[in-house]
């Protein structure tokens, strides 16, 4: 059976490997939450720049950065840096990238309006570029280094474990210094932390991680033929377009550190609902591969956004005074939306072997930097939205959150219960009507390329020299 003989291959990565690659995405997402959740609150809240200035600002910057992830996918699978497909593009990454989040949080304080926009845009322009740099490179070497499908799992379930972590790492450095409130923040000593683990958590990648599998670059192909078989891949495409989606938990993101001081009391009851996606990474993270194996990633989506959207309704109903319980729920709720997390470089990483089986070209980086454009869209979309609402609801950049109206917090608390159910019905209603790779059809294709890529290698090894 060649589904079985596709699941009982060794192991081929080490222990250490698999911690040095846990921690890559750690130290990423120290940074990434520091952005996705306080950005836009610094400029709001710290520099007085409207809500709306700032939506606009974020949503034409990323939305314009996220329409070159594709080509530097492409020009990672067709270049190699000192006989190394990935490894070179994540040691910079590991490095700059955390040194450029530094960088957003200077924006001079003595500047005119029009100086520190024009440093908003150069400084979020150069972070998102180095962000994609180290995100393209990190997924697609998943790829080269096993060539089991259940290893394979668990390596992209460790990109989930490691994410979560620097989530939570991040929140305690931050719960630590929002003691006094969000308009009393140390901002360079915020950003500060975040900067130092993430080199400290990135760079051990670099001399740990092995590439052992398609690491010759893609030659056969030109430019455009890879861009065209990005469209060919039609269920990759699919199912990003549904990832979208993530746009209205994002969306959350900008406000609630608004909701938890000003609803629910304290400012920090942000950051323990955030907090909760750990339980859901070591809980339903470890048990993954083998939900998997039993259910399939399809319907272990559904189930887990259907969960999300029953543990969402108590939250419209409970007081702000009884802000433990109304904890209790938004947190489970963000335990169960991981899921989505957890599968989504599963659902690409097959979507490889599907488009390698319907156009006979292997291209790790480009599908990997796809999953980052949509990603990114996402990304950008709903930092904007949560700046509109902000806008939409009458926040006031100019007032201190306690001097905001009543309606304008008890609106704020109405979205961040309500937006990311829109995100859960779409990841459960749209994959499950069009999404049509299952398991045993993504092991057999597996085996169907590793087989032509075996012929392709005798037959140019064969080749007579020129």
């Amino acid at each position: 059976n060649m589904t079985e003989a596709a699941m009982t291959k060794p192991k081929e990565t080490s222990l250490v490997e698999r911690l040095a690659y846990t921690a890559y995405f750690a130290g990423q997402n120290v940074v990434y939450n520091m952005i996705s959740t306080y950005l836009a609150v610094y400029y709001i809240s710290f520099h007085k720049i409207n809500p709306a200035v700032v939506a606009t600002i974020l949503l034409v910057v990323r939305v314009w950065d996220a329409v070159n992830d594709p080509i530097i996918g492409v020009i990672m699978d067709r270049v190699k840096i000192r006989g190394s497909r990935y490894k070179m593009w994540i040691l910079l990454a590991a490095i700059a990238m955390p040194i450029a989040t530094f960088l957003l949080f200077l924006v001079p304080t003595g500047a005119s309006d029009v100086a520190k926009i024009i440093y908003i845009v150069i400084t979020y322009v150069l972070w998102d570029v180095f962000y994609t740099i180290s995100e393209v490179p990190i997924f697609a070497i998943s790829t080269s280094m096993t060539k089991n499908e259940r290893e394979r799992t668990g390596l992209l379930t460790l990109t989930q474990i490691g994410s979560i972590l620097g989530v939570v790492i991040g929140m305690v450095s931050i719960t630590v210094l929002l003691g006094d409130g969000i308009d009393n923040i140390n901002w360079p000593l915020m950003a500060g932390i975040p900067t130092v683990l993430a080199i400290i958590f990135m760079v051990p990648a670099f001399f740990y991680l092995k590439e052992r599998h398609n690491t010759e670059v893609v030659k056969e192909a030109s430019l455009g033929e890879m861009l065209r078989d990005i469209l060919k891949n039609d269920q990759h495409l699919r199912m990003m377009v549904f990832y979208v989606s993530q746009m209205f938990l994002n969306a959350m993101a900008v406000f609630s550190p608004y909701v938890a001081e000003a609803y629910y009391g304290n400012a920090q009851y942000s950051s323990i609902i955030s907090a909760f996606a750990l339980v859901g990474v070591l809980g339903l993270g470890a048990l993954t591969p083998w939900i998997v194996r039993k259910w399939g990633k399809q319907k272990y989506l559904e189930v887990s956004m259907i969960v999300t959207l029953i543990l969402s309704i108590p939250a419209f109903f409970i007081p702000g005074d009884m802000a433990i319980f109304a904890l209790a729920f938004l947190g489970l709720r963000t335990a169960t939306l991981v899921v989505t997390s957890l599968l989504r470089p599963m659902f690409t990483a097959d979507c490889i072997e599907y488009g390698q089986h319907k156009t006979g070209v292997r291209s790790d980086a480009t599908a990997f930097a796809i999953q980052t454009f949509f990603n990114k869209t996402g990304d950008a979309l709903g930092t904007a939205l949560g700046g509109y609402v902000l806008a939409w609801v009458g926040f006031n950049e100019d007032l201190a959150l306690a001097e905001q109206s009543l309606s304008t917090i008890n609106s704020l608390q109405f979205w961040m219960v309500i937006l990311p159910m829109f995100m859960a019905l779409i990841m459960w209603l749209g994959p499950k009507f069009s999404y049509k790779l299952d398991e045993e059809t993504v092991a057999k294709y597996i085996e169907e390329n590793e087989k032509a890529n075996e012929e392709n290698t005798n037959a140019t090894v064969g080749e007579p020299a020129a």
